[in-house]
């Protein structure tokens, strides 16, 4: 078991590379395979609930005894789970009491093969999956026990990435690079379960890195995430001499700070700014125990504004781009016309990314086929949270919104008790992703929301555990 999630922890961030090498450039029917992390994942998932109905001789009344936050992921999963099914026993609920059981089967057979179903499961995994992760670390005790493995693992698949990838983005072809993977060479594309694009571009056709993702936000929010991760690692490490932790520090957040720039996106170098001054204002009052002065206050602002004022000088056409802006506005102008044209639901396929399989939309209303084939096809709100709304309605969203806000209370609890850099770090990231997400689709990234929720439950229940606080805790 160790070793299958030291392997999980390793090869997620290259699943978009190894895909597309296995299916365009081996050609191996990857449809199933694919879906590795999702099958791993439900392993384990099924195994935790085999594992605490018997713990609790499966009287799951115990089980749900003072865990709030359990009760509403469970209600939260059950309830996206409904919305692949309920869509369709709706549009043939007359047919089944008109005609007889057996052609209702022969039709829910017929409707599994479809497109539209497979786009609802796909936005499901999207939703809910990473949320089993928070579940998975909450009641398998031994998983709990290699944490520094797993994250040794991570950072090892992120510094493999800037090694190799960005000195070829910097120095080489990077067409003819990727096209010996098989890469597809149409610029700015994508295109569901093929092969992917070598390079998405921004103004005047400069690539934008994207190393083993199959997108350069995704790459970017992977990275502002775990970036403090590595640094933890050795900062914390007693094997590795101090002189050498300078370095160590310096070279991988030189190639940090690159690869993050040139993958020219807008809401990560913004939030991982944010998040600098918020992890370096609780080092420096928690860890260190100092006093914010009016000079120190002043010189980190000049810091902080420093290098957001020559990058608005020397690359503003490439971080400014209005239209860029412009379409973000539109988009959120649609969104709110599609909640108010029907507040209830529009089903998991509607937002990006599930409706990249789904191009086809067809509805009995002649008007309603014209609106949404003009305003939802492949539509991207760039916002997580307008995507819930859109998908699963007010009440799941505020359900959502909770499940962050306990984990978001609980990591700051945590932070203010310990007050070293792990304890920073978790606050500080999650308080990136969850406000990247405002943006952008923060959570799309498997590598990103698997790997982090896993991570995050794993910390709380220690800490937790510590206190001796698991009784009532949520």
């Amino acid at each position: 078991m160790k070793y299958i999630l030291i392997l999980f922890f390793f090869l997620l961030p290259f699943h978009a590379f190894l895909i597309t090498f296995l299916k365009c450039r081996l050609g191996i029917n990857t449809d199933i395979i694919r879906f590795w992390k999702e099958i791993i994942l439900l392993w384990l998932f099924f195994y935790t609930i085999f594992f605490v109905l018997k713990r609790y001789k499966w009287k799951i009344s115990k089980i749900y005894e003072w865990n709030y936050i359990l009760w509403t992921i469970t209600a939260f999963a059950l309830v996206s789970l409904i919305y692949i099914v309920f869509p369709f026993f709706i549009l043939n609920f007359f047919d089944y009491l008109i005609n007889k059981w057996w052609n209702f089967l022969d039709l829910a057979k017929d409707f599994l093969k479809t497109d539209k179903f497979k786009a609802w499961v796909l936005g499901y995994k999207y939703d809910v999956f990473f949320l089993f992760a928070v579940i998975i670390w909450y009641y398998l005790p031994f998983l709990r026990k290699n944490i520094r493995l797993y994250i040794k693992s991570t950072s090892s698949a992120i510094l493999i990435i800037l090694w190799i990838f960005l000195p070829v983005y910097l120095f080489s072809d990077i067409q003819s690079f990727y096209s010996f993977f098989w890469y597809s060479s149409d610029v700015s594309t994508y295109n569901p379960n093929w092969c992917l694009t070598y390079s998405q571009n921004v103004e005047w056709w400069h690539n934008r890195l994207q190393t083993t993702f199959w997108w350069p936000i995704r790459f970017s929010v992977f990275l502002t995430v775990f970036y403090f991760l590595y640094l933890w690692l050795v900062l914390s490490s007693k094997k590795i001499k101090e002189d050498k932790k300078k370095y160590m520090i310096l070279i991988f957040s030189f190639l940090y700070f690159t690869a993050l720039f040139f993958s020219y996106t807008k809401t990560a170098f913004l939030w991982f700014f944010i998040w600098f001054l918020i992890f370096s204002y609780f080092t420096y009052t928690k860890v260190f125990h100092k006093i914010i002065t009016k000079k120190f206050l002043s010189l980190s602002l000049f810091l902080f504004s420093l290098p957001i004022i020559l990058i608005l000088s020397l690359k503003r056409d490439l971080f400014l781009h209005i239209w860029a802006m412009l379409n973000r506005l539109e988009n959120l102008k649609i969104s709110l016309e599609m909640f108010f044209y029907n507040p209830i639901w529009h089903w998991l396929w509607i937002a990006w990314p599930a409706s990249q399989l789904w191009k086809i939309i067809n509805y009995d209303s002649p008007e309603q086929s014209i609106y949404f084939s003009e305003k939802v096809h492949k539509f991207l709100p760039e916002n997580w949270y307008v995507q819930i709304l859109l998908e699963q309605w007010i009440l799941w969203l505020w359900l959502f919104i909770w499940i962050l806000s306990v984990l978001w209370v609980y990591l700051y609890r945590i932070m203010i008790n310990r007050k070293d850099y792990l304890s920073i770090w978790f606050f500080s990231a999650f308080i990136a992703l969850i406000f990247m997400a405002n943006f952008t689709h923060a959570f799309e990234e498997s590598a990103t929301s698997y790997l982090f929720f896993l991570l995050i439950w794993a910390y709380i229940w220690e800490n937790l555990k510590r206190k001796n606080k698991l009784k009532k805790s949520f």
